[in-house]
């Protein structure tokens, strides 16, 4: 193997050991003085790393150079790593300048892609930027998407490899893919689209450390960073270093497929890494060529900033103004026209008027106020988030991820308040949101909050939740409906309410509740409807992924419903224009225009309001319209 070949990771199908650089480095004596960073010229300027060879154990030597985006751009790569794998820092030398304070794990990176003999030129973000200059990151994340759009690949550094599970997850995931690949030539062959994937003809599904290693690797704590979603979507191509192997992220891709697509698997390898995984390559499928029957096109499909947002909540990010920046590369459908991005990124502004800037922004594009369904209030602390953001903005850091009642697409939207278009009120304080909408019921009883479970241990939870729903005559079609808050294990609005019954009436006998459907006229077809048609997994997961973080009530007029899990008696159900589902309102006072003043607590599932029926109830003279001033 050449020096060249040492260096370079592979791009095949195979995974290639390469021999690893090792040894301590350390800068003796006094040194020379401390690098500092020179000013760029303007926003379309950027600093490239380059990586100087050498073949002793010697500090680094590095080259900072600016350049432009308009300039005849050298071919670098791009790196992306995490920040804090390893702890302590390292020293190199930089433009023959001390450079300080190096992390660790960016320092071993560096040094795994130092080449023997010639110059390797990369972009860093810790080090192409100067991260202490708030006006200086800002502009330079306002074209990160070009600066990886432009790198000839990205390199993945996933760290050491101290437990040498690297090989060993590497040929699995070779095995996956080849599977994976296999089936879809098959259907390109057959002129279809469906793929049908089998259980992995190799390695043995029996091989457990092999599956361990897996396992391991999609722990890895790369998978949880929220800028590898930009660095690996918009990428030309990525490989992925762990150690001393290599592999190319189009085969990780097409394993992840072959993993989510058997059931078994899944369920072995189920974390919110592989999740997470899965997310980067769902949103690079929508970014690269899709597979044709005669040739290649791009899909050209691009998503709302909120749905982003929404994928964005499974990813950590030390710098909260990240949540948002970090997703600003991406096209979408509402970006500015002028800026080409969401909204401009400004460190300099508070987490809290970045977080409610974008709300007002997705609500304007959106027309709709499907953004208040990421209000996730678990327990009882509106208004005490410690961010000083107002009630009704969703809090992005927030770690009670829920899912929303809301749908993306129109055709799978409830409908409790979009017989009219949604009008924002003038106000003369940004944080206050003023909408029209009317009171619908106050909460009489509220259930104890659901804790999150995993779904495999999640029985005992959801029989506690189905039994406070019993107390009260309750129809099992209306119990069946607010269960899931009106959607099935998918996400999609129920479409066969008998299919979904069925399904509900199947766990509640997995539960133990055997007694429910004698709450309802039809009790003996119920009985037989439940093993002819029912389905309790389906049931049970739809169940667990609605109620998770949430509370079951009772109003006034004796109506079931499921709330946030910071609900509590006295609060308001109020249909405001606009949304797709009812809200949570609680009053807190007068303003001086006496109007009420109101917090935001979160969305509802109530039945018999999913379907617009409160316009109708208006124009029959039942309810009174009022304007709600939420802060």
């Amino acid at each position: 193997m050449s020096a060249k070949e040492q260096t370079e990771p592979s791009t095949t199908t195979q995974v290639n050991g390469i021999a690893e650089c090792s040894g301590r480095r350390t800068i003796s004596g006094q040194g020379p003085p401390l690098y500092e960073y020179t000013p760029l010229t303007d926003s379309h300027s950027f600093r490239l790393l380059t990586i100087h060879p050498d073949t002793a154990p010697a500090p680094l030597d590095l080259s900072l150079t600016p350049v432009h985006f308009s300039d005849n751009l050298p071919s670098y790569e791009a790196l992306s790593y995490v920040w804090g794998l390893e702890p302590g820092y390292k020293s190199a030398t930089c433009n023959g300048r001390l450079l300080e304070n190096v992390t660790t794990n960016l320092y071993e990176a560096l040094e795994r892609l130092r080449g023997r003999e010639e110059e390797r030129v990369v972009w860093v973000d810790a080090l192409c930027i100067k991260q202490d200059d708030d006006v200086e990151k800002s502009l330079q994340v306002r074209m990160m998407h070009h600066i990886y759009a432009r790198a000839r690949r990205v390199v993945v550094w996933l760290g050491r490899d101290r437990g040498g599970y690297a090989q060993g997850a590497f040929r699995v995931l070779c095995a996956l893919a080849n599977d994976y690949y296999s089936a879809v030539y098959e259907a390109l062959e057959d002129g279809t689209a469906v793929m049908k994937l089998g259980m992995p003809s190799c390695p043995p599904f029996s091989s457990r450390d092999l599956w361990k290693s897996v396992h391991m690797f999609f722990q890895n704590r790369w998978f949880l960073r929220m800028w590898v979603l930009q660095e690996i979507v918009l990428a030309r191509g990525a490989t992925v270093t762990w150690g001393v192997y290599n592999i190319d992220w189009d085969i990780i891709g097409a394993a992840i497929h072959v993993i989510r697509s058997d059931q078994t698997l899944h369920t072995l390898l189920e974390s919110r890494t592989l999740q997470n995984a899965f997310f980067m390559e769902h949103l690079r499928t929508l970014h690269r060529p899709c597979y044709k029957k005669e040739k290649q096109e791009a899909s050209g499909e691009t998503r709302p900033f909120l749905h982003l947002l929404d994928i964005a909540r499974s990813f950590d990010v030390t710098e909260p103004r990240d949540k948002v920046y970090g997703l600003l590369g991406f096209p979408t459908r509402d970006a500015s026209l002028e800026t080409n991005v969401f909204i401009v990124p400004d460190y300099g502004l508070a987490v809290s008027d970045v977080y409610t800037d974008v709300a007002r922004k997705v609500l304007e594009t959106d027309r709709a106020l499907n953004v208040l369904s990421f209000v996730v209030r678990s327990e009882d602390i509106v208004g005490g988030d410690g961010m000083g953001m107002p009630s009704w903005v969703p809090n992005w850091m927030c770690k009670d991820i829920a899912y929303p009642f809301m749908g993306f697409q129109r055709g799978n939207w409830h409908r409790a308040g979009t017989a009219r278009e949604l009008e924002v009120m003038d106000t003369t304080d940004a944080k206050t949101l003023c909408l029209k909408g009317v009171v619908v019921d106050v909460l009489r009883e509220v259930g104890a909050r659901i804790p999150f479970s995993d779904l495999h241990a999640s029985e005992p939870v959801l029989r506690g939740l189905v039994e406070w729903c019993l107390r009260d005559d309750v129809e099992v079609d209306t119990l069946a409906a607010t269960l899931t808050a009106g959607r099935d294990s998918s996400g999609h609005i129920i479409e066969d309410p008998e299919a979904h019954l069925a399904d509900v009436l199947a766990l509640l006998v997995d539960l133990g509740i055997r007694d429910a459907t004698v709450l309802h006229d039809q009790a003996s077809s119920l009985r037989r409807l439940a093993p002819r048609r029912g389905d309790a997994g389906r049931a049970k997961e739809a169940v667990w992924r609605y109620s998770c973080y949430r509370a079951p009530f009772r109003t006034e007029h004796g109506r079931l419903g499921l709330g946030p899990g910071g609900a509590r008696v006295g609060d308001k159900v109020v249909v405001l224009w606009g949304g797709q589902v009812p809200f949570v309102l609680r009053e807190e006072g007068q303003s001086e225009s006496e109007r009420g003043v109101w917090r935001f607590v979160g969305e509802a599932y109530l039945n018999g309001v999913m379907c617009g029926e409160m316009q109708g109830l208006l124009d029959d003279g039942v309810g009174v319209e009022g304007v709600f001033e939420i802060r």
